[in-house]
């Protein structure tokens, strides 16, 4: 599949802002465009354009005639955040046979400014978590159910 375009993506989930749109298009490589199809990008979009401090992640799961399990999770980036998700999926019975990550690319601070060495230094710890919080990830798991439990369930 090609990167679908931002009035393509507008026209499949009218209730997307432009600017959460094109924030997706920009900030995702190719690799994620060909894991998932127009319609499925649209809605990572939505539920991302959702997410906040106090609602930090979606999760969009779906049994298959085949009984695979597919399993998507939106939210921030933090350190070690998929160990931590396959962790949990793990713990409920879910078996992960695999799993994709993708991840918002750093955004552009803008311009650049001249500022002093000093000034760059003491500013570093203030600017990179603000950045970081910024930063999103599409992760998405497939596999099945180890339980006993049904998918409804």
């Amino acid at each position: 599949m090609k990167k679908p375009s931002l009035d393509q993506l507008l026209s499949i989930q009218h209730d997307i802002s432009r600017e959460h749109a094109r924030e997706h298009l920009n900030r995702l490589d190719a690799r994620y465009f060909e894991q998932f199809n127009p319609e499925e990008v649209a809605i990572h979009i939505k539920g991302l354009s959702e997410i906040d401090s106090d609602n930090p992640a979606r999760i969009m799961a779906s049994s298959l005639a085949d009984g695979t399990v597919s399993c998507t999770v939106l939210s921030f980036d933090y350190p070690s955040v998929f160990s931590i998700i396959a962790g949990c999926l793990t713990a409920t019975g879910f078996d992960v046979q695999s799993g994709n990550v993708f991840t918002y690319a750093a955004a552009d601070p803008g311009p650049a400014r001249k500022t002093s060495l000093t000034f760059r230094r003491s500013m570093r710890h203030r600017v990179q978590p603000s950045l970081r919080r910024n930063r999103k990830i599409v992760d998405h798991f497939s596999g099945f159910l180890a339980t006993l439990e049904s998918f409804e369930d």
